[in-house]
């Protein structure tokens, strides 16, 4: 079976805090869910991720671009089904943040994590290396962001994307999904 995508969404907070929490979506059973957040601290983390259907969320990547943001990539594999599931986003301290989920069918496994890649420039850019050829990719970018802010597609599928009207940290989850899919999927962070 081929990976596809089947649904999302985006949050932000509008003042500064603890937690971001989703609107509700139904969760179908044995899909992989992948959430990428970004936080305008670099002194706060994601200290947890947890859903209404108890699934097991892990981080897969994290990093700091100086001392401009934040972005941290999760994952959870074979979930449990919910009709009305809702995604909670903890904070280790209060702060600005957004976030964006995707919902996956067909992933098998979770690959090999790519390293980090941070930079402050138009065109960011993380090379991926995967283990098989025609494998998924999927990326979060965290962007230290203000109002305006957009992002331009380039080789990628960009899933969700968030640059909230206030100055804050803006979030982008993308995957790599353009020739024939197997059902392994890797992960990447980059930082702008």
């Amino acid at each position: 079976m081929a990976i596809s995508f089947t649904t999302g969404g985006t949050i932000n907070n509008a003042t500064a805090g603890t937690s971001l929490v989703f609107g509700a979506f139904s969760a179908t059973a044995t899909q992989a869910v992948v959430v990428g957040v970004s936080i305008l601290s670099t002194g706060v983390s994601v200290s947890g991720i947890t859903d209404t259907a108890g699934n097991t969320y892990t981080l897969q990547a994290a990093g700091n671009n100086g001392s401009n943001v934040r972005v941290e990539l999760w994952a959870a594999h074979g979930i449990t089904g919910n009709g009305s599931n809702v995604i909670t986003v903890a904070l280790s301290g209060s702060s600005l943040a957004s976030a964006a989920f995707e919902e996956y069918a067909g992933v098998t496994a979770i690959g090999n994590v790519s390293p980090v890649s941070t930079g402050n420039n138009t065109t960011p850019n993380a090379p991926i290396a995967t283990q098989d050829s025609n494998n998924w990719g999927v990326a979060a970018y965290g962007v230290a962001s203000s109002s305006g802010d957009t992002i331009a597609t380039w080789s990628v599928t960009i899933r969700r994307s968030l640059f909230p009207a206030l100055t804050t940290a803006g979030i982008v989850l993308s995957d790599i999904s353009s020739i024939l899919q197997s059902p392994t999927m890797y992960l990447f962070n980059v930082l702008s």
